[in-house]
């Protein structure tokens, strides 16, 4: 009897032991902070492998209740795998073991330090799997859409899912689009709220600021010349902007070429906090520390690598966006930042709320 009551605890043990090795795997060690998870509409309403899937009308995510995540400070979730004795229908198939369990995946909040604060939920459906992200279904009823990358709420996700619904355990543990989109947002997968903190040429960031103004990634139809209009910029003042054409960079001084967005037009920009002199410094009034502050504009590789920075000033702050001035005393550049994607036919109108930014807070605070 003793050597039965071993051989038992044994074989627990290596189940377990198994259990914990696939909450090693690379899908269920990303941890998913607030600007990657959303509550989302879709078209159509379930995906279709092999073709393209929208979401779009972005919103805060929910939990299992219905009520908004209290995301705290520095909270994030993660999913974890869990052996379901119930083997119900909404259970993935343990092909990864071969134990002959079955599988529900939970989402979990964590508090920044690690530990647990609630359950959103105890077991749910994972559709839509491509390398942008995930859709996960709370508890059958909301439907969540987990990005390996921050987002911007204010633009449609468009990808193509490999994968319509995961069945197996094995399509969330082994290799697969997901796991390499993973990688690619970041060099490690176990952190990847600080994807863009960890971008190649981070460096001049010292202390990047957390406002989402630093978190947002501007891509090629979200970034444009525009003419300088007659008014001036006021606070309270709408001002209308009319599209010159593509995003220029200063070359010299004598000429401007167009911004080079890669081959497959896939690179982004975001703005950090840069310690360094310029033509357009503003005061830090966050440190204090009397140190030349500039808000440089990067450029990286879908990957997160650097490949370029602009030097300017942020101008005309307002609902849709902003104008960044790269303009020297021989070229005058400016570009506009905007929130949605638009054409270059398109005029932009931006009711203005800081005419033009001099103290880091005015980005801090968002005003």
């Amino acid at each position: 009897m003793r050597f039965l009551f071993l051989f038992v605890l044994v074989a627990i043990s290596a189940c377990h032991a198994k259990a914990q090795g696939i909450n090693d795997a690379p899908f269920f060690k990303a941890k998913y902070q607030k600007d990657q998870v959303y509550d989302v509409q879709r078209s159509p309403a379930y995906p279709i492998a092999g073709k393209e899937w929208r979401l779009f009308g972005l919103k805060a995510a929910l939990g299992n209740t219905g009520a908004k995540i209290d995301w705290g400070t520095g909270r994030y979730l993660m999913l974890v795998a869990e052996v379901d004795n119930a083997k119900s229908a909404n259970s993935l198939m343990d092909d990864v073991t071969n134990n002959g369990t079955k599988q529900k995946i939970s989402l979990n909040l964590y508090e920044s330090d690690g530990k647990l604060v609630k359950v959103l939920s105890k077991w749910g459906k994972i559709i839509g799997r491509g390398d942008k992200g995930f859709m996960y279904e709370i508890e059958g009823h909301i439907g969540t859409f987990f990005s390996v990358a921050l987002v911007n709420s204010t633009t449609d996700i468009k990808y193509v899912p490999s994968l319509a619904a995961i069945t197996k355990l094995s399509e969330l543990v082994n290799g697969s689009d997901l796991t390499k989109g993973l990688e690619n947002a970041k060099g490690k997968v176990s952190d990847l709220g600080k994807v863009s903190g960890e971008s190649k040429g981070a460096e001049p960031t010292k202390g990047n600021s957390e406002a989402s103004f630093f978190k947002v990634k501007y891509t090629k139809n979200q970034v444009w010349e525009v003419e300088k209009p007659e008014e001036k910029a006021v606070a309270g003042i709408s001002l209308t902007y009319t599209i010159k054409g593509p995003a220029k960079q200063i070359s010299g001084y004598d000429e401007s070429k167009i911004i080079d967005w890669g081959k497959n037009g896939d690179r982004y920009m975001m703005f950090w906090v840069d310690k360094r002199s310029g033509r357009h410094e503003i005061e830090d009034d966050i440190k204090n520390d009397n140190q030349a502050t500039l808000i440089a504009a990067k450029l990286f590789e879908r990957n997160g690598t650097e490949v370029g920075s602009l030097g300017g000033g942020v101008q005309a702050l307002g609902n849709n966006g902003f104008v960044y001035d790269v303009s020297n005393s021989e070229v005058q550049i400016r570009l506009f930042f905007s929130k949605m994607p638009l054409k270059q036919t398109e005029v932009i109108t931006n009711r203005i709320s800081i005419p033009s930014v001099s103290k880091l807070s005015q980005l801090e605070k968002g005003k």
